[in-house]
């Protein structure tokens, strides 16, 4: 650490820094109160990225150190605090919006306080509030992974002050095993998002939310619908097993206008063959498409039947670039519906990025394989491709 503090002591010119203390088990509070007082000398940072993710005996008194160093720094733009599964509470979440709010140049924010503690629904609405003026902000991205005091209420206020930051552009927001979350909050946090209308990119991931129905989908996918400047769409739904073909079939009307969009529905296992056709249909407007991922993972009602209907979706897409497919684990996809797949790659010549995955589709063999690895080889602009299946 005092080798560090000398390097970027002698370096106060710097406007970008980045350090990486993940999973060091000797990171303590007094190492991260050295950190803050180096911070100190650099006057003219504009970017700033720590993680400190894993140390376990990072506390708020710690986080409490680094903040306050913060408030020095009237040029800086970008801040990214990585504190996922360290000893952090709401008090530590209280005393970083305080002294954010006072940085008015910031244009993006990145915190992760996964696994926090005691952080209840109205810690979540003070923080948000206590953001808002920061009317240059851009993007926004929040993981509050296993918060799992937080309900509806608590995901409404805190929806309801997002809507207020009119500049932004990019928000990314996680809530995975947020176990109380229901519909309910899904619904209202869609309704809210609409209110941004120059955002260009959202991410939402609400995975292992098992509350989570077909209707809170189908009601994101109308409110995805009214984002008029969306062009990037990533959406984590993984282990929501409640999400049915209704819901699929439902987000595929939300699709339009999208430059690239992440979808993943694994081990759904109410999503059949008849979602993904229906979803498949959706992707014949989408010529200006150019990035596309798809996870079923473990949806083990999926056959052939739907992998055909997804292939006839695929070869409408003229200006994709970027394709991700996982079946893994869907046994009942045999070499039919790899011929078929492979059938559809001769029509995406712009294709420069596809990967693959059938991993445990026992019913596949090297004669599907094969009619894959051929089709990938043909295509003239591919520079990156894998598939992953085992061998039987």
């Amino acid at each position: 650490m005092k080798t560090i503090g000398k390097v970027l002591q002698s370096l106060n010119t710097l406007q970008s820094i980045e350090l990486g203390f993940q999973n060091c088990q000797g990171m303590t509070d007094v190492s991260l109160q050295r950190i803050s007082q180096i911070l100190k000398r650099i006057p003219s940072l504009h970017s700033l990225t720590l993680n400190l993710s894993y140390d376990r005996k990072i506390t708020d008194k710690g986080l409490e150190s680094l903040i306050k160093s913060l408030q020095r720094f009237d040029s800086l733009k970008s801040i990214t605090l990585i504190f996922g599964f360290c000893n952090i509470t709401e008090k530590g979440l209280r005393n970083f919006g305080q002294v954010l709010q006072r940085i008015r140049s910031l244009q993006s924010i990145r915190l992760d306080l996964g696994l926090c503690q005691d952080v209840y629904d109205q810690n979540l609405k003070d923080f948000i509030e206590s953001l808002q003026k920061l009317d240059s902000l851009q993007a926004l991205h929040l993981n509050f992974y296993h918060w799992r005091f937080i309900t509806d209420k608590g995901l409404n206020d805190f929806s309801k002050g997002l809507k207020l930051f009119n500049s932004l552009r990019s928000i990314n927001l996680i809530f995975s095993y947020c176990p109380q979350i229901t519909d309910t909050g899904l619904k209202d946090l869609g309704q809210d998002l609409q209110e941004l209308g120059s955002l260009q990119s959202l991410s939402l991931d609400f995975s292992d939310c098992y509350r989570l129905t077909d209707e809170a989908l189908c009601s994101l996918s109308e409110s995805f619908q009214r984002l008029g400047s969306l062009q990037a769409l990533t959406l984590n739904l993984k282990s929501c097993d409640k999400i049915t073909d209704k819901g699929l079939s439902s987000l595929g009307e939300s699709l339009q206008g999208l430059q690239s969009f992440s979808f993943d529905f694994a081990e759904c296992t109410g999503i059949t063959d008849q979602g993904l056709a229906n979803f498949a249909q959706a992707l014949q407007k989408l010529t200006s498409l150019q990035s596309l991922a798809l996870s079923l993972k473990k949806c083990n009602k999926n056959t052939d039947e739907g992998l055909k209907a997804l292939s006839e979706g695929l070869q409408y897409l003229t200006s994709l670039q970027t394709l991700d497919l996982d079946f893994s684990f869907c046994e009942e996809i045999t070499d039919t519906g790899l011929i078929k797949l492979s059938e559809v790659f001769q029509k995406l010549d712009l294709l420069k990025s596809s990967n693959l995955s059938f991993l445990n589709c026992k019913k596949i063999t090297t004669e599907g394989t094969n009619a894959l690895v051929e089709a990938q080889e043909a295509l003239p602009n591919l520079e990156d491709w894998t598939i992953d299946i085992e061998d039987h």
